[in-house]
């Protein structure tokens, strides 16, 4: 009878080690699906960051864009301008020789009158 006490108390004591190793299992899978439940979520905030992130970029991509083809239309009209202004230039320029020339020959016309009529 001892020897049946002996080895029920061996084969109970081999159960309840056997439960506490199952109950550390089952505590060691439940951290382990929190850890994965959590790092899903982390995936999923990250996911959602990159995805506001390439929003942001688009947004700052097509801002920018349209600032270039601000700058290149300016950049345009100020070389139209500038091309303006030189056309206007030159022809003052030609102008004014004209006129400068026209002077001359009036100052010829007047000098070759004033001796004519200092001879006379």
């Amino acid at each position: 009878m001892e020897e049946q006490v002996a080895q029920k108390s061996s084969e109970l004591e081999q159960y309840l080690q056997r439960v506490q190793e199952l109950e550390d299992m089952y505590h060691k899978l439940e951290d382990a699906l929190e850890d994965e439940r959590r790092a899903r979520q982390d995936e999923e905030t990250v996911r959602k960051l990159q995805a506001r992130l390439l929003e942001e970029e688009a947004e700052k991509r097509s801002e920018l864009e349209q600032i270039h083809l601000h700058q290149q239309r300016a950049i345009s009209e100020t070389e139209a301008e500038k091309q303006e202004l030189e056309k206007e230039r030159l022809a003052k320029e030609s102008a004014l020789q004209a006129a400068m020339k026209q002077l001359e020959e009036l100052e010829l016309e007047r000098q070759g009158a004033l001796e004519q009529y200092q001879v006379s």
